[in-house]
């Protein structure tokens, strides 16, 4: 399933990244987050998370500490960091099952035998992108404390 929806993910960080921007605020035109910036994030938060599911290696945080970095470079507040991954985590589950429906009862059984493997990458994707936020940010205070 994973890989089906990897093979497009394209379209679908095209579309989430509507999604977003129509719900969340600072997303939207003239923001804190240009579009093309989101796009990129969400794409590349995407292909990691479809990676991560097709294998059985640690996942690769590299996605969400660069956007915990790149967020709070630009002053983007936590919390709406964080709601826009929910956005992202709901939408990954129903792509993914849409496609389980699709290839029928045995995929849905696979999908719900997988659900709290997935459940538990939204967690560390959310804390892989809060510790870099942090670090960051406290990197950003530090310097403007030496000034």
């Amino acid at each position: 399933m994973a890989t089906i929806l990897a093979s497009r993910v394209g379209a679908l960080a095209d579309e989430l990244t509507s999604r977003i921007s129509d719900e969340i605020e600072i997303y939207r035109p003239g923001g804190l987050v240009d579009r093309g910036q989101l796009r990129y994030s969400v794409e590349q938060n995407l292909s990691f998370l479809f990676d991560q599911m097709s294998r059985a290696e640690p996942p690769d945080l590299s996605a969400p500490r660069q956007t915990g970095h790149d967020r709070a470079e630009h002053d983007v507040p936590l919390p709406e960091i964080l709601r826009a991954y929910r956005f992202g985590f709901a939408f990954a589950w129903q792509q993914l099952l849409a496609v389980a429906r699709e290839s029928g009862q045995q995929s849905l059984d696979a999908l719900l035998d997988t659900a709290t493997e997935i459940w538990g990458m939204a967690d560390e994707y959310s804390q892989a992108l809060t510790e870099a936020y942090r670090q960051t940010m406290s990197g950003r205070m530090i310097a403007a404390d030496r000034r």
